[in-house]
Formats: C-alpha cells, sequence, structure tokens
C-alpha cells in the first residue's frame, strides 16, 4: 500500500478549510486558522484537514473496513486548529466518530446559514470585507504598541480578540470608522457572532439610515433568527431605496429574499409574484446566479401546487445554469428536485439516475445533510417499486447520518417512512409508534406539513385496526392542513383516503365524491400513479354498487397505468379485485387465475394484508366449488395472518366463513 494513499489531497484540505470558514470545528474552540505572518508575503496556517476515520492501522478510530478512497474522501475530513486536531487523536474515546461527524456538519451548517439569503456578490463582499480587516491587522503587526494585541492575535487566533481589535481600532480611527465597521460585521457575521454582528449593523444605520448594504445585513440576520416580520420590513425599505436610486441588483436581491419569507410562510402567490419580479430584473442584468436560484424557488412552489410540468421546467433551467457556472452544490439540488418530479409522474428510472446524481455529488462534497436525503429518496423510490428490504436499507441508512447531525427534520421523516414499510409489513403497532415519533418532532419544529403527512399515515392505521371513526377524524386533520397551506398534490391523497373510509362504511355517493375530486386534482397534474389509483378505487365503489361492467373499465384503466409505471402493489390489488368481478359473474376459473397473480405479487412484495386477503378470496373461490376443504385450509391461513397484523375486523369476517363450514 503506496504511504500516501490514505491522505487527502491538496484540493481536499483547501475545500475543507473553506467549507469551515477557517476555523476550527470544535463548537467549544472556534479559533480561526489562518491570518498575516510579519512576512506580507505570507500568510499563518494552524489548521489541520483531520481524519474523522483514521488513516493507517494503529490510528485513531481506524475503521478496517473503509477503502483507501473513502479515508482519503472529503467525506472523512475535518477541518481543527492544529491543537484540536492533536486533542482528538489523543483521546478517542472521548472523541468518537459520531461527536466529530456532529461537529463537522453542524459547524459547516452553520456557515452555510450564515450565508443563506445572500447570493455570490454578498457572500464576495464578506469575504473581502474578511480579508480586509486581516490585512489591517498585519500592517499594524509593525507597530510595537499594538504587539501584545498581535502576539495574543497570532497565538490564539479566536473571533473575539480579532472583534475586539476592531472595535479598538473603529473608535481610535474616525476616518475609517465605517470601513473597520463593516470589517467588523464580515468577522462576527461568518465566524457566528450573530448578536454583535446585529449590534454593528445598528451602528452603521443610525449614522446612514439608507446604508443599503448595512439593511440588507440585518435584515439576513432576523431572518436567520427567525424575526420574519422584521426581515420583511427591511427588505422592503431596501425595495424603495433601490427603487428611488435605481440599483436594479439590490432591487431583485429584496424581491427575491421577501419571496423566499413569503414561502415559508406558505403565501405561495405572494411568494410567486416577487420571484418572477426579481427574476425579470436579473435576467435584464443577466445575473446567472440571482436566475437560477429564482427559477429553483419558482419550480419549489409549482411542485408544491402540483404543477409538474412547470416545477420541471424551472429545475432544468436552473441546473442548466448551475452547470454552467460550475456550481456543484447548485446541480446536486437541482438533480434532486428533478428526482421528484419524475417520481410523482411515473418516471421510475428517471427518478432513480437523477436521484443517484445529486446523491454521487453530495458524497463527493461531503455534504452530509445532503446525502440523508438523497438516501431516503432512494428509499422512497425504492419502497414504490417494491424493492422493500432495498428501502429499509436507504431509510436505516439517513437515520444514521441525521441522528449523527442531529437533523430533526431528517430524523422525522425517515421515521415516518419506516412506519410506512411497517404498515405494508403488517406490523401495525411497530408502524403506530414510528408514525407518533415523527409527529412529536415534528411538533417540535413547527412542521405543519410534516404533522399532516403523520396525521394520514396514523388514520390509515386505524384504518387497519378498523377505527372508522378515528380514521377519518385523523384524515381530517390532516386535510385541513394540506389546504390551508394550498399543498394540491396532498389534499388529494387525502380525498383518496377519505373516499376508501366512506366507500368502507357504505357511503357510496360520498366515497365517489371524494375519489371525483381527487381524479381531477390528478389528471390536472399529469401524475399518473394518482390517476391509476383513483380508477382503482372508483372500481371498488362501482363493484360495491354492483356496476361490474363500470367497474371492470376502471379497473382496467388501472392496470394499464400500473404496468406503464411498473407499480407492482397497485396491479396486486387491482388483480385481486379484477377477480371479484369474475368470481361475481361466476366465471371462477379466471378469478381464481386473477387471485394468483395477485398472490404473487403480494407474497414477492411481503406485504401480509395483502397476503391474507388474497387467500381469502381463494377460500370463496374455494367455497364457491364445494371443495370446503381446501376453502377451509385458505381460510385458516388468511386467520393466523388477520391475527398476526392484528386486524380485528378481519379476523371476525373470516371466521364467519369458517364456522359456515362447520355448519
Amino acid at each position: 500500500m503506496k504511504p500516501n494513499e490514505n491522505d487527502f489531497s491538496k484540493s481536499t484540505k483547501v475545500i475543507l478549510a473553506k467549507r469551515a470558514c477557517h476555523t476550527c470545528s470544535n463548537p467549544e474552540c472556534q479559533h480561526i486558522t489562518s491570518g498575516p505572518h510579519t512576512d506580507i508575503s505570507k500568510a499563518i496556517n494552524i489548521g489541520e484537514a483531520a481524519h474523522i476515520k483514521g488513516a493507517r492501522p494503529g490510528s485513531a478510530r481506524y475503521d478496517p473496513e473503509m477503502t483507501a478512497l473513502e479515508r482519503s474522501n472529503i467525506s472523512n475530513g475535518i477541518w481543527l486548529c492544529g491543537r484540536c486536531a492533536s486533542l482528538i487523536d489523543k483521546d478517542e474515546n472521548n472523541f468518537t466518530v459520531e461527536i466529530l461527524y456532529s461537529w463537522k456538519e453542524k459547524h459547516e451548517k452553520n456557515i452555510e446559514i450564515r450565508l443563506k439569503g445572500h447570493d455570490s456578490e454578498e457572500v464576495n463582499r464578506l469575504n473581502k470585507q474578511f480579508e480586509s480587516a486581516l490585512e489591517r491587522l498585519e500592517k499594524i503587526i509593525k507597530n510595537e504598541s499594538q504587539k501584545d494585541v498581535i502576539d495574543r492575535m497570532r497565538k490564539t487566533l479566536n473571533p473575539t480578540n480579532f472583534l475586539n481589535f476592531l472595535k479598538e481600532e473603529s473608535d481610535k480611527n474616525k476616518k475609517e470608522f465605517i470601513e473597520i465597521s463593516r470589517e467588523r460585521y464580515a468577522v462576527a457575521y461568518l465566524t457566528g457572532q450573530i448578536d454583535e454582528a446585529l449590534e454593528v449593523t445598528k451602528t452603521l444605520l443610525a449614522l446612514h439610515p439608507e446604508d443599503v448594504g448595512a439593511l440588507l445585513d440585518q435584515a439576513n440576520i432576523y431572518r436567520l433568527k427567525g424575526e420574519l416580520v422584521n426581515a420583511l420590513d427591511i427588505f422592503d425599505w431596501i425595495l424603495r431605496i433601490a427603487l428611488d436610486t435605481n440599483q436594479p441588483t439590490f432591487q431583485a436581491i429584496s424581491y427575491g429574499n421577501s419571496a423566499v419569507i413569503y414561502q415559508i410562510q406558505g403565501k405561495l402567490e405572494k411568494a410567486e409574484e416577487l420571484f418572477l419580479k426579481a427574476l425579470a430584473i436579473d435576467e435584464k442584468n443577466n445575473r446567472l446566479v440571482g436566475i437560477a436560484q429564482h427559477f429553483g424557488n419558482l419550480g419549489i412552489i409549482y411542485q408544491t401546487r402540483g404543477e409538474l410540468d412547470k416545477a420541471e421546467e424551472m429545475f432544468i433551467k436552473a441546473l442548466e445554469i448551475n452547470e454552467k457556472l460550475n456550481r456543484p452544490e447548485g446541480i446536486a439540488n437541482q438533480y434532486g428536485n428533478l428526482a421528484y418530479i419524475y417520481q410523482a409522474k411515473g418516471e421510475m428510472k428517471k427518478s432513480e439516475e437523477a436521484n443517484k446524481k445529486s446523491l454521487e455529488l453530495d458524497v463527493r462534497l461531503g455534504r452530509l445533510e445532503g446525502m440523508a436525503i438523497g438516501y431516503s429518496n432512494l428509499g422512497v423510490l425504492n419502497q414504490k417499486l417494491g424493492n422493500v428490504e432495498e428501502a429499509e436499507k436507504m431509510f436505516i441508512s439517513a437515520l444514521k447520518i441525521d441522528e449523527r447531525l442531529g437533523r430533526i427534520e431528517g430524523m422525522a421523516a425517515v421515521y415516518g417512512n419506516l412506519g410506512v414499510i411497517s404498515q405494508a409489513k403488517g406490523e401495525l403497532v411497530q408502524a403506530e409508534k414510528l408514525h407518533e415519533k415523527a409527529l412529536e418532532l415534528y411538533q417540535g419544529i413547527g412542521r405543519p406539513e410534516g404533522i399532516a403527512y403523520q396525521y394520514s399515515s396514523l388514520g390509515l392505521i386505524q384504518k387497519s385496526y378498523g377505527n372508522l371513526d378515528k380514521a377519518e377524524e385523523l384524515l381530517m386533520k390532516a386535510l385541513e392542513i394540506f389546504e390551508k397551506h394550498n399543498y394540491l398534490k396532498d389534499v388529494a391523497f387525502q380525498y383518496v383516503n377519505l373516499g376508501v373510509i366512506y366507500l368502507i362504511k357504505g357511503d357510496l355517493d360520498r366515497a365517489e365524491r371524494y375519489q371525483m375530486m381527487a381524479k381531477d386534482i390528478f389528471e390536472k397534474m399529469g401524475m399518473l400513479e394518482g390517476m391509476a389509483d383513483q380508477y382503482a378505487n372508483l372500481g371498488d365503489i362501482y363493484q360495491a354498487r354492483k356496476d361490474m361492467i363500470l367497474a371492470e373499465k376502471y379497473y382496467l384503466e388501472a392496470i394499464a397505468i400500473y404496468e406503464k409505471i411498473y407499480h407492482p402493489e397497485g396491479l396486486a390489488n387491482v388483480y385481486g379485485n379484477l377477480g371479484g368481478i369474475y368470481l361475481s359473474h361466476g366465471n371462477l376459473e379466471i378469478a381464481k387465475e386473477l387471485v394468483l397473480k395477485s398472490l404473487a405479487l403480494f407474497e414477492k412484495l411481503s406485504l401480509p394484508e395483502g397476503i391474507a386477503n388474497q387467500y381469502a378470496n381463494l377460500g370463496i373461490i374455494s367455497l364457491m366449488r364445494k371443495n370446503n376443504s381446501e376453502a377451509k385450509n385458505y381460510f385458516l391461513k388468511s386467520l393466523k395472518l388477520f391475527e398476526k397484523i392484528g386486524m380485528p375486523y378481519m379476523v371476525e369476517q373470516t371466521r364467519k366463513y369458517l364456522d359456515e363450514l362447520k355448519d
């Protein structure tokens, strides 16, 4: 083995340092790791690209199962000061892999959050001001009266000391007060001293109330702190100034940032209006980074509304610009967005390809959060394709990363997805626990759509238990949230679920009304899977009405779509229901053939509820053929599964058939 194949490349070290903003990732340290040298042509670096899992046998946290490529990948690196890099290797029991991953992700996330809301021009401005502050320090090194300050700075490179130095300089040097204050803001913001950064903006605005740069900085701090009303007020003030002084870039920035806030608040029409205004300005001035951001944000709005074709168009435009600008994080984000669209349209192969491209980029960049999202998306895709074991594997991979990062939203989403898998496997008690855990997490962070998803899933579990009133109550709660926030696709799915509840209750008119409302939405959105679900559900309703001709028509339309998008669970359900139609016609051979096709699919998918239902159907067919022994065998298999799943009303129904055989 070559002695250096496990080591980081020079470019990897540079990227790690930049992603950490040249500060130590240890949350209890946070020292700046680069600064001026006494030689004006040089710079000091006290930072190190440290291995999270050791580079060589015998080193701290060494993992023998890793390959050399994995050990030297940026995802296995963390940027630390020299002291902390030495410390973590001397006490690996205290500084575990999980702790180091947590340090890295939280530190990079803090940097990302502080830059969020700033477009590339603003980020460049902050970085230049930061560099200017370092140059200012460098010039003063030759001043012997400041030697004690400089010595302290060179030893610790602590951001607090740096900020104190800049404060002293601004107080002494009134001619350069504003320039030094801007440098002080940049250092405070980029090193996480948010309250001090806010105080600097207030000082600058007290001197110059129409300082657009200071206003923009202050608005972004308020948004970071969650004070959205204050942020909106400032963006509105920036817009008025930009219009009066004819500054189109600031006009676009104001519109775009205000739109993001309205989007967070669920005010999609207002957000769309402002994104379009920002887009028009940036297109006129050929500001490509802004254009890409606006296309991506518009795509998310259209996706939320269920306008999938428009969303796809926006994401593709954003992707093309990010590729042109060679912005890998932007490229990864847009592939992730497109993967969702393709999945919603039933284009599973394209969805898988886009997901993998997004995940590969995130792995290369060492973006753990992106990797978690990518694994989760692949889990959802595999789940829909019937690859339950692979789906579960992907979700667990995502959960491990999210738990390591303390990423609550990601953990909640994965718990919910694992709950869906447990429910499909017939493990209703486990599914209920997972969904309740996800619900609790979503409620803790105030995510209404996540709360609604869990209400919906818990409602479906209550349906399986036979508690139809409780199921209806939970599904209505979910519907109210989705309608309030105009999440059209999810509104349609709640119509579907409620329609099924009313069908079971025997309220066929109400069931049909809800299914038709869902069908209209899915057809408008071009969602093939949703359309197929509706045809299948309408077939169930007409079968209950004894209108077998119309029921068969809808089932066959559902089968055609399910086959096109390869949805094995959907096919299994419809084959079984179509078998019921031929059973009612007395055509037992075709009925049995269809039920056996359904059973084979459910067994392949390892879905016990579907298997149990088809055993029951085979029992009924055998009963009609007067083959009581065979019928009893099928009903007993069905009963055993229903009891294991915990579906009391189906247990009761199956026992009635067995009692009938005794008589």
